[in-house]
This record gives C-alpha cells, sequence and structure tokens, in this order.
C-alpha cells in the first residue's frame, strides 16, 4: 500500500508537513520522514495521513509493535476511517497476529465493502489462517468488484490449488497472468498447478516467463525446484532449491524442500546440515523444525526427530503433519499408545488431513481396533475418493477380518501406492478380467514377495475351465521349483521375453479375478511337492527354524524375532534343530554357544530348502517364504506371527484355510515374542509326551 499524499481537513500547515514527509521518504530520508510524520500527529492528531504513513513506514523496517501501538493511537481518534483499519489489519497480518488482523479487515469491511484490493486483503488473512471457504467466498467479492484485479485472481487460484481443484486453479491464475503479464510469480504459480497435473515442460515453461521477469526470486527458483523435483529431474532439482538459498538464506519453503529431496536421495547427513543451519537463524520455524524430525528420523535418531516434531507442534498448534510424524515415530519405538494419541491430535488440529486419518487408520489397526479403524480410512476415502493409501490400507483390514470381497476391491487400489508401482507391467498388454480364454494365452507376472507368489500358484489348475493356456512370470529364486507345476505351460523370469499373450493378470490380482473367499479357497495340499506322512514323533525331533524374514519387508522389524529369543528352545529335549534361515541373519547363531548344535545345511537354492524341508518333522518359522513353502509340501509347520499378523492369516484361529498343515502361533501380547516362545516350548513338550503329530 503507497503512502497517502493528501491531508485532510486540518489546512495549508498538516499538507506543508505531510509534504515534507513523503520527499524525505522518497528520498530514503526515514528518520527526517519519521520526525515529519510525527510532528504532524502531534499537531493535528486527526490527520489520518499521519498514522497510515508512519505505520506504513515502520513496518517497511520490521517494527511492528511500534507500529502496533501508532496505528492503536490513530483509532482513539479516527477510529471510523476504513483505511486507517486496512492498515492494522497489514500490519497485524505481517507481524504474525493473523488472528488479530482479519478482525481489522472486518472492520474496515464493515466501513466500506467496495474495494476489490480489501477483499483479497482480507481473504488473504482467511488464507493464512486455513480458512479456506471463506477465503475463496473473499477473492469472489473481490473478483466481482473488479474482474480485472489479478491479484484476487491468483490468490483464488491458491485456495482452488490447496483444496485439489488443481484444474480450476489453473484457470485462475490464467487470468492472473492475463490481466497482470509481468507479474513474473503469478506464471510461476501456473507451473505449480500445471506440474501438479502431471504437464511439466508446460510447467517449466512458466517458471522460465517468470525468471525472465523476477530472476533474483527465491520463490520462483524454489518453485521451478519443485516442477523439476517432480519430473525426477533431480540434481537440476537441487541446484535451483540452492540457488532460491543463495538468494534468502531464511526462505522456509526452500530449506524444506531441498532437505525432503536430500532424503529422498539417501543423503540425510546434509538435510539435517541446512535444517540445523536454518534453526540457528531463526528455532521458531515451524516447517523446519518438522523437516529436522523426519531427517532425524531417517538417520534413525528416533529420540532426537521425537523433540523436533514436539517443537513444530508446540510452535504450531495447527500443525498436523507434526502431530502425524511424531505419532510414526513413537510407534518405531513401541510407544503405541502415545504414537495413536498423536493421530488423534493430528485429526483434531485439522479435520480435513487426510494423511491423518490414513495413520489414525493405521495405528487403529496394530492395536487390534479393526472397525475404528475402517471408520479412519472411510473419512480419508471421503475426503479424496481415490487415494491409493487409504484404500490400500482399507483392504488390509477388510482382508484381515475375512471379508474378502470388499477386500479385494480396495486392494486394486495398490497401484497408485508408491511401494507397489515398481511391481506393475505389462500395461500394453490387456488385463484378463475373468472372461474366457478360448484358446488365447494369459500371462500371470508375479509381484511383491516370493512367498505371495507361493501362496497364489496354487490357483493355476483353476484356470483350466477358462480354455486358454496360461504361462507364469516369477522371481528368479523360484523358477526352479516352479516349473511344471500344475495348471502352467511354461514358467520364466523377468528378464527373459515372455510369450505372445492375449491377456496379462498380476498374481496378486487372481483371488479377486477368480471371487475368493475364506470358504472357496482351494485345499491344495502338497502342489510343491509332499513330506512322506508318520503316525508319531520319531525321536531325536528333526524340527527346522527361521527366524527373520526379508530385511526389505515394510514389517520386517515387527515380524522377524531376534535370535537370542529362541534360547529356551534349544533346552528342549530330543530335538535336532535345523537352520532354515537364509541371509546374514543365519550367521547369529554363531554368536551364542548354547545353539553350538543347530545344524547349518547348504540352501543357496530353493531347490536345496525344499530338500532340507522333505526331511523334518517339523517347521518353526515366522511369516517369510519358507513357511509358505512348508505348507505348500504339506510339512507341519508352525507359523509364528505377530499381534496383528498379515492380512491372510485372519483372527483369531490357529488352522488357516491357506495350508492344512499350517498351525498359526500368535503373539499373547503386542510385541512380546518371548512369551509367544514359552508357548512353544510348552506345545513342543506336550507333543512329545504324548508322541502325537504335530
Amino acid at each position: 500500500m503507497p503512502p497517502r499524499r493528501e491531508a485532510g481537513g486540518a489546512g495549508s500547515g498538516a499538507a506543508d508537513t505531510l509534504a515534507l514527509a513523503l520527499a524525505a521518504q522518497q528520498s530514503g530520508r526515514w528518520q527526517e520522514a519519521e520526525n515529519h510524520y510525527r510532528s504532524l500527529m502531534r499537531r493535528w492528531p486527526r490527520e489520518v495521513a499521519g498514522y497510515i504513513n508512519l505505520a506504513l513506514l515502520l513496518r517497511q523496517h520490521r517494527r511492528f509493535p511500534e507500529a502496533i501501538s501508532l496505528l492503536k493511537r490513530g483509532h482513539s481518534f479516527c477510529g471510523g476511517d476504513a483505511r486507517l483499519w486496512r492498515v492494522t489489519g497489514l500490519v497485524l497480518h505481517e507481524a504474525g497476529q493473523a488472528a488479530e488482523a482479519l478482525a481489522a479487515y472486518g472492520k474496515a469491511l464493515s466501513l466500506d465493502s467496495s474495494q476489490a484490493s480489501l477483499w483479497n486483503d482480507y481473504g488473504d488473512t482467511l488464507l493464512s489462517l486455513g480458512r479456506m471457504p471463506e477465503a475463496e467466498e473473499a477473492f469472489r467479492r473481490a473478483i466481482a468488484l473488479n474482474g480485472r484485479f489479478a491479484p484476487a485472481w491468483n490468490n483464488l487460484g491458491e485456495v482452488l490449488r490447496r483444496g485439489q481443484r488443481v484444474a480450476e486453479a489453473l484457470t485462475c491464475y490464467g487470468q492472473a497472468v492475463a490481466f497482470q503479464p509481468e507479474e513474473g510469480l503469478y506464471h510461476s504459480h501456473r507451473g505449480v498447478a500445471l506440474t501438479e497435473l502431471g504437464q511439466f515442460d508446460a510447467a517449466l515453461q512458466c517458471h522460465d516467463r517468470a525468471l525472465e521477469r523476477l530472476p533474483e526470486s527465491p520463490r520462483v527458483h524454489n518453485n521451478r525446484g519443485f516442477t523439476l523435483w517432480k519430473a525426477q529431474h533431480l540434481q537440476e532439482a537441487e541446484a535451483a532449491f540452492r540457488t532460491a538459498l543463495a538468494q534468502d538464506p531464511s526462505f522456509e519453503e526452500a530449506l524444506s524442500n531441498l532437505a525432503q529431496l536430500l532424503l529422498d536421495r539417501q543423503r540425510p547427513a546434509e538435510a539435517v546440515f541446512w535444517l540445523e543451519k536454518a534453526l540457528l537463524r531463526n528455532p521458531h520455524r515451524v516447517e523446519v523444525q518438522n523437516g529436522l524430525g523426519l531427517a532425524r528420523q531417517e538417520q534413525g535418531d528416533l529420540v532426537a526427530a521425537c523433540e523436533a516434531f514436539e517443537t513444530a507442534m508446540r510452535l504450531d498448534v495447527r500443525h498436523a503433519g507434526a502431530a502425524t510424524n511424531l505419532g510414526n515415530c513413537l510407534g518405531e519405538r513401541d510407544r503405541w499408545e502415545e504414537s495413536l494419541a498423536c493421530y488423534r491430535e493430528a485429526v483434531t488440529r485439522q479435520p480435513d488431513f487426510v494423511q491423518g486419518w490414513v495413520n489414525l487408520g493405521k495405528g487403529l489397526h496394530d492395536a487390534g481396533c479393526f472397525e475404528e479403524a475402517l471408520s479412519a480410512y472411510d473419512r480419508a476415502i471421503a475426503l479424496e475418493p481415490d487415494n491409493a493409501k487409504a484404500r490400500l490400507n482399507r483392504a488390509f483390514t477388510l482382508l484381515l477380518q475375512g471379508r474378502y470381497p470388499e477386500g479385494w476391491r480396495d486392494w486394486e487400489y495398490r497401484w497408485g501406492d508408491e511401494q507397489f508401482r515398481p511391481f506393475r507391467k505389462y500395461q500394453e498388454i490387456p488385463l484378463w478380467q475373468g472372461q474366457a480364454l478360448s484358446g488365447r494365452r494369459l500371462l500371470l507376472h508375479a509381484e511383491q514377495g516370493l512367498g505371495d507368489t507361493l501362496q497364489m500358484v496354487r490357483f493355476l489348475p483353476q484356470l483350466a475351465c477358462f480354455g486358454g493356456e496360461v504361462v507364469l512370470e516369477c522371481q528368479p529364486p523360484l523358477r526352479e521349483i516352479l516349473q511344471g507345476i500344475p495348471g502352467c505351460a511354461s514358467v520364466f523370469v523377468a528378464r527373459e521375453s515372455p510369450p505372445e499373450c492375449a491377456f496379462q493378470l498380476p498374481l496378486m490380482s487372481l483371488p479377486a479375478v477368480l471371487g475368493v473367499t475364506p470358504e472357496t479357497i482351494p485345499a491344495a495340499e502338497g502342489y510343491l511337492g509332499k513330506r512322506p506322512e508318520g503316525a508319531t514323533w520319531p525321536r531325536p525331533r528333526r524340527i527346522g527354524l527361521c527366524w527373520q524374514g526379508n530385511p526389505g519387508h515394510r514389517n520386517d522389524r515387527r515380524r522377524s524375532i531376534p535370535f537370542v529369543v529362541l534360547q529356551p528352545l534349544f533346552q528342549l529335549a530330543d530335538c535336532e534343530w535345523v537352520s532354515l534361515q537364509a541371509g546374514p541373519a543365519a550367521a547369529e547363531a554363531d554368536r551364542h554357544s548354547w545353539a553350538a548344535g543347530l545344524q547349518r545345511p547348504s540352501l543357496e537354492h530353493f531347490r536345496q530348502t525344499r530338500s532340507v524341508l522333505g526331511e523334518l518333522d517339523l517347521l518353526i518359522s515366522v511369516d517369510t517364504s519358507v513357511a509358505h513353502l512348508a505348507g505348500a509340501m504339506a510339512v507341519p509347520v508352525w507359523t509364528l506371527l505377530t499381534w496383528v499378523p498379515d492380512w491372510r492369516w485372519g483372527l483369531g484361529s490357529e488352522e488357516t484355510p491357506w495350508y492344512r498343515s499350517m498351525r498359526l502361533i500368535r503373539q499373547p501380547q503386542r510385541g512380546n515374542w518371548p512369551l509367544l516362545i514359552d508357548t512353544v516350548v510348552r506345545r513342543l513338550e506336550i507333543r512329545a509326551a504324548e508322541g502325537a503329530d504335530p
């Protein structure tokens, strides 16, 4: 807002003093200008121009407390002047007092509601408070008063973009550019909207136009970096963020973006460096504290991460992201009740926070509160119907409850989740949806883990009724043991070219297409080989052990067992223990003298694993591919499950329709593996005493 140039009706003396003040201000003689304004107000206290201009001058030099005090004095003399209330709103907003600014703008509007720029300022304050519907209405009122007012079009675009109405936002940014093409930020904002629509080339053109007008704008460089980041030009994105920070080292958004980019590039130490550097300048910056928490969490320093998230939450009581991040971090520390409380706090702070509802649902699921979890996912999906994470997590809960038809529907949303995208392929081939094959070839391709593949190939014989030929792409370690499986014409691996096929289907989508329910799972015993059956247990009993699954699995930390917890098993008499553990975890036994008798056969190939399994009386295993292979061979297997297991194992029962030879032994308390192993020891003792089959 420019200084006022006219005095009121106070006479030529006031006008002359105002002119002297303006001349000094325009020449950069700030102290002289301030002295003239103060003289004006002493002699003519009802001269509103003095309060307005001096307040703007103090604001320019960030002397907000003095400006606010001055404006309060002005209102005692000129309380009915809309312009003075508007400047009060402007100063209060920039001083970080948004709620007070909103009240001031409201007073100004009650005195004069005919100014588009005033409605725009009012809307901008509402936007900063997160009151999106009211902000949208304010910007639309501004546009109704002046349809060519570019700032209101730009700000309306911001509201719509943040509300996920990106196509509408793009139109608004276009209007802002059309009415004020010299304003570089409007071009850059249009580029951000195009980025969110996936139109990266057009977005970069917008940022280039913005840089022609504002070559030293940190915001434009930051926005350009955002587009490059989303377009996977990571090195160029990093350079753009660094340019933005070179121009403004305190630019919070660029700092957060650079730190997150460095985290994505597995460089958390550098992210911490930048974030801590920013906090030295200002420790009260919420997004920087939140980013520091994420970086510390990535480094594995969970205590420091929690401290950073807690600081962010204290700094901004409306910051839902920090609350949900703290919940994630506390969950990693097994502080589950506190974690849940944080998730609840996040959605209380921001009821339309989709990821907050998703995280709350996951926390409730992990606590065994399944109906509450479903309600949380429903809230997320109501806010964002195509949110892949919400749909996928809801599928896990429904499937775990045995509600397969509902679960399979949500399961197909997994392709929108980043962890599943790498498994999506062969999209150029039509997706099979259960129609007759009529002599044509169907390609089934594996996705996810080895255990998933071993579990799902049981359905291949059922496909014969569709009248075609089935070929299977599997993971390389499984090829040898899947060759010749019933219902499959040939097996190949990903590095080989498949034969020409009429249809394709991801293997984990097969149950959905076939309409599988818990009652219709085929009892396919021994479909990957079968161990000879014995009536009683021999002595000594030959028992296999597998205590760790795939370390890359998202839940491996909870579903794997520290080897030391297995010590009570080695105190049992008449047992020969055989390791079925592969990978680095197999060497854990070497560190314990009580496990010296553990046999360690060579397990370089699944063929060898299958051979060893065929010689066992029992396998005791965590939830991993070895347990699936044992079940597929009809080898007796006790599968040790976490408090809330993977979806396929259901709830409560020791039996599973997936494998008749398998028994499920569940944690009696969340995270308590020692208590579960005590249960295993007692069962082994009872079975041995009775001479019963495992």
